[in-house]
């Protein structure tokens, strides 16, 4: 039987920050931050993800990796959680990362490096029921779920037993996995740029007289972790 939270405050920002020059797909999951969010003592020790808000995006689009994280209003220990669909109303947490003590002033973001993969989404878990976050008032377009006790990384799949109706004070930003286009035949110019807009980077060059590239490695459609290198030889 699922129960209802209405006091709840949980957040968690996933951001993820490319190397210099990287590109490819970008997306923010959760909470904008820009609603008032009051900080709040969660009174319980749970998984918390958000499954409403109007105009935000709460699943990653893609596969990709997050390179940080932000919480709002938050006080004492968290754990962001990457909560994956097992299928038949199950899920479970592929990896998390820790932000240390906070003390609760504004909003502070942490470095992370975590996959995602698409569909997945993003959850927070405290490390006592005393510890605060920011959250959203009440409202009946706004709910979330949560997992008494909470998920632990690898452990078995659960469905959710608990709901609430509040906008919980975290958001991530996914950046895509490289996936290797087809840049045979291209100078290198259109090359890089091409690699670019994939989230890939040029690697080693070599070159053998021609302007053109002749042969690639990873082959095209290789999907590697973002700003993966690509190598080149112009023939």
């Amino acid at each position: 039987m699922r129960t209802k939270i209405v006091t709840a405050a949980v957040a968690g920002a996933l951001s993820l920050v490319a190397a210099p020059g990287a590109q490819g797909a970008t997306a923010t999951l959760g909470s904008p931050l820009t609603n008032p969010l009051s900080p709040q003592a969660i009174n319980t020790l749970a998984t918390v993800r958000q499954t409403a808000l109007p105009g935000a995006t709460l699943t990653s689009p893609f596969n990709g990796v997050i390179t940080s994280w932000r919480l709002a209003g938050a006080s004492g220990g968290w754990s962001l959680q990457v909560i994956h669909p097992a299928g038949n109303g199950l899920f479970t947490s592929t990896g998390s990362v820790h932000s240390g003590t906070l003390t609760g002033t504004g909003t502070v973001e942490f470095a992370a490096n975590l996959p995602i993969s698409a569909g997945d989404g993003i959850g927070l878990r405290p490390d006592s029921s005393t510890d605060r976050l920011g959250v959203g008032s009440p409202s009946p377009t706004v709910a979330f779920d949560a997992w008494r006790p909470p998920l632990t990384d690898g452990g078995p799949a659960r469905p959710p037993n608990e709901t609430g109706d509040l906008e919980l004070g975290f958001n991530a930003t996914v950046i895509s996995n490289c996936v290797v286009p087809k840049v045979k035949g291209k100078t290198l110019k259109k090359a890089k740029r091409k690699l670019l807009a994939a989230g890939c980077r040029k690697g080693k060059v070599k070159k053998r007289g021609g302007k053109k590239v002749t042969k690639q490695k990873p082959a095209p459609g290789t999907e590697l972790p973002p700003n993966s290198p690509v190598k080149l030889i112009l023939g």
